[in-house]
């Protein structure tokens, strides 16, 4: 696949002004409680719309659900339903806190959570703080929080400046203080989405089996993520429902004067079908921000680290000018709006700056990308040395994790089993792999070492006890497998030729059963002329 950083961004602006505008369609809703559109439009986002690009980008999409493990449907499920918490306090700070200052705290404590709490979670933030690229990553957390901070301040101005009326008159339910508790629980609970994400990688893996595009691979697993998240809403609406008693709406439209947002006079009259085709669109609009994200990352090419950036930048972008739009400033004083709109900047500016720092992280040899050297490599007293027609590479070994996968790939390299053999799938970003078969099946070592470029790791179908001599090497940090393979070796000479070989021209094939394998093969072979164990 060519990358075309300008159409990334335009599919990331396609994102972002689904994400920053999905809560327009609800302002159209008249006579029915905020938890009933809130319902009606999450089954088209959670149910519906999933369903519907599931079959449509992934070939035996049941098969593939049914064929994952009850551990990894279960995971990815449970981490939807955190997420599905974040996704409906995200909607009640829209509803106290109105579309910019809404977007602008939960998206800010978002950005600040989703990048702390999985490294706090996988005890990884003292390695996060250790390299110039974790760094930059904090002080754009910093900045971000400056950014929630300006915006906060903005937001009790707001409070203390206008009357009850004129409050009411652009937020129906104006509350700063219950806004930004719920920005804050938001954002945290909004961070389970990386590891539903990460839970599910086994079905991602098995839809690209079935013959998925790769550019399509996590819809299934969002079929699962989402259901979590349409479970929590669901009990939470039916609780208000009950306690409301405004289970009647979704066969009614209450008298406009009962309306949680009443019609003006000039306004036409409510009705049901109206009501449920803007909970339709709000909720499939929603939807649509992982649509075109999904797709703009697989074209930003070498800028795909700035993907996360720009798609947040956007979606604050696009909600500050519907707020701008909607008039749910004017009221305020200049000083007041003139803090908000430098909050907003902030904290633009802080998702560039972690942007900045995530693209540290892939200049070749920063710390952070490099991973290891020979001399950390516990116990190294023999490499593997790799020619290849592109250059050399050489390997430390991992004996203390991974014993009986070094003892036998040693074996495998002594007998000459690679010399000859090529790396006949080359994913840009990804992993290069070689060998496969004709050795005994391993018991799966996995471990604590993460995949980082240069990881030397044992490949698998989805069976975990799969592995045999099948290898391949990580050309980007790929956190999402750690913990999932047996991870048995680091490249500590020769990145400068893993790095050629990461970015050689590729043919997309379909090959194995069905042709429904989803393959990289370069158009010139990558050679492994001879491999060989050294001491050193």
């Amino acid at each position: 696949m060519n990358p075309s950083p300008f159409l990334g961004v335009f599919l990331h602006a396609l994102g972002g002004f689904a994400a920053g505008s999905f809560y327009i369609p609800y302002k159209k809703v008249r006579g029915w409680a905020w938890e009933t559109y809130w319902l009606t439009g999450g089954f088209f986002s959670w149910i519906i719309a999933p369903w519907v690009v599931g079959f449509l980008t992934c070939p035996d999409l049941l098969k593939v659900l049914t064929s994952a493990s009850s551990k990894t449907l279960l995971w990815t499920y449970l981490f939807g339903v955190m997420w599905g918490i974040g996704g409906l306090t995200f909607g009640l700070s829209m509803r106290y806190l109105g579309l910019s200052l809404g977007m602008a705290l939960s998206l800010g404590f978002c950005a600040v959570f989703g990048t702390l709490v999985p490294p706090v979670f996988e005890g990884r933030i003292a390695g996060l703080v250790a390299t110039t690229s974790g760094r930059i990553v904090v002080l754009g957390i910093l900045v971000c929080l400056t950014g929630i901070a300006m915006c906060g301040r903005a937001g009790m101005r707001k409070e203390r400046e206008l009357s009850d009326a004129e409050k009411k008159a652009s937020i129906a339910e104006f509350n700063f203080a219950k806004g930004a508790w719920v920005a804050v629980f938001a954002g945290i609970m909004s961070s389970c989405m990386a590891f539903a994400f990460a839970a599910g990688k086994p079905i991602a893996e098995a839809a690209i089996q079935s013959g998925a595009k790769p550019l399509f691979q996590n819809f299934p697993v969002m079929i699962v993520a989402l259901l979590g998240g349409f479970t929590t809403n669901f009990i939470w609406c039916t609780a208000l429902s009950v306690r409301n008693k405004s289970g009647r709406d979704y066969h009614r439209v209450r008298p406009a004067d009962l309306a949680p947002a009443p019609a003006s006079p000039a306004s036409p009259m409510p009705s049901l079908l109206s009501n449920y085709l803007f909970s339709a669109l709000a909720g499939t609009t929603w939807y649509f921000q992982f649509f075109f994200y999904g797709m703009g990352t697989t074209k930003m090419g070498k800028y795909d680290f700035s993907s996360w950036t720009i798609h947040m930048a956007f979606i604050i972008t696009f909600s500050s000018l519907w707020g701008i739009y909607f008039h749910e400033w004017k009221a305020t004083g200049k000083p007041t709006r003139r803090l908000v709109v430098a909050g907003i900047v902030v904290l633009i500016l802080s998702t560039i700056v972690v942007g900045v720092g995530n693209y540290v992280a892939t200049i070749p040899g920063s710390a952070s990308r490099q991973g290891q050297s020979l001399a950390s490599v516990p116990g190294t007293s023999e490499v593997c040395v790799m020619e290849t027609n592109m250059g050399t590479m050489v390997f430390g070994f991992f004996e203390a994790d991974a014993p009986k996968t070094v003892a036998q790939f040693k074996s495998l390299v002594r007998k000459g089993f690679y010399d000859g053999k090529d790396f006949y799938r080359v994913v840009r970003g990804h992993v290069i792999q070689a060998g496969g078969g004709d050795a005994p099946a391993l018991p799966p070592e996995f471990n604590t070492r993460p995949h980082v470029l240069g990881t030397l790791g044992l490949g698998r179908t989805g069976n975990e006890w799969s592995g045999d001599s099948e290898i391949y090497v990580c050309v980007a940090p790929r956190p999402h497998l750690d913990g999932r393979y047996t991870v048995f070796g680091q490249l500590v000479e020769g990145v400068d030729v893993l790095e050629r070989i990461a970015v050689v021209p590729v043919e997309e094939r379909w090959e194995g059963p069905d042709n429904k394998m989803a393959m990289h093969k370069p158009l010139q072979p990558v050679v492994i002329r001879s491999a060989r164990i050294e001491s050193r």
